[in-house]
């Protein structure tokens, strides 16, 4: 629900445990395989970047409020807890949309 609503991404072809069978991944302890791992480490991070940037951001008043002293802190606040009630709305619509996904397991 958190991919399909702040990030926008459809997880539908998606199964439960499709890494579960994998081995875990190895690393050689070399200064190519380290090297390796740092750059496939930085990737990572920048998606995680990428996704986080996607969710729902401050309007833009707010955000420009929001780099003044003396009101910065509240302004910037606000706009986050507008997003914020933006993305709950978006979830309650995924919500009613998704009845299936949505049903407690047991």
């Amino acid at each position: 629900m958190l991919a399909a609503v702040l990030c926008h991404r459809d997880l539908s072809g998606v199964q439960d445990d499709a890494d579960a069978g994998l081995p875990p991944l190895e690393i050689p302890r070399t200064p190519l395989g380290i090297a390796k791992a740092l750059w496939t480490l930085m990737g990572l991070l920048d998606a995680i970047g990428e996704e986080l940037a996607k969710r729902p951001q401050p309007r833009k008043p707010f955000r420009y409020l929001g780099m003044l002293p003396g009101v910065g802190a509240l302004a910037a606040y606000l706009g986050e807890y507008g997003a914020l009630a933006r993305a709950a709305k978006t979830v309650q619509q995924w919500v009613s949309q998704h009845p299936e996904v949505s049903a407690p397991r047991g």
